[in-house]
């Protein structure tokens, strides 16, 4: 009997060691809002296609844009477009060649801009985005 205890213990103590020390994993988790919201939250808000993607240190992803229309802020013809990397941190996964309403942060004199999941960045066909 005071064998069995003592093993309970033991599973127990090493349960909650390994809670402890592993942690608990987080996902992304955006508060919904509105186009209007994301664009009053945004520094730059502009069109443009995709041209190219590398990954940056630090669990990053740089997406190389060509902008079309600016709709809000000021930012160079080309652009970076800085992302994390997983969708679990919030990264926005963009495609390559395809094209985008981007909303992003930061200053854009260094030619780079960042956005996230949550930022309200989404595709746009190529019509709509020469149209608009």
């Amino acid at each position: 009997m005071t064998r069995t205890v003592g093993l309970f213990f033991a599973a127990a103590l090493i349960a909650g060691m390994t809670a402890v020390f592993t942690g608990t994993a987080h996902a992304c988790s955006c508060v919904p809002a509105t186009e209007e919201q994301a664009f009053a939250r945004a520094d730059h808000v502009f069109q443009g296609r995709i041209l190219a993607k590398s990954d940056e240190p630090d669990q990053k992803v740089r997406y190389r844009v060509v902008v079309s229309k600016e709709r809000k802020g000021d930012v160079p013809r080309y652009v970076s477009v800085i992302t994390e990397m997983s969708s679990a941190s919030c990264g926005a996964k963009l495609v390559v060649g395809k094209d985008y309403l981007v909303f992003a942060t930061g200053d854009a004199s260094d030619r780079k801009v960042e956005t996230s999941l949550c930022g309200g960045t989404r595709r746009v066909d190529r019509e709509r985005a020469c149209g608009n």
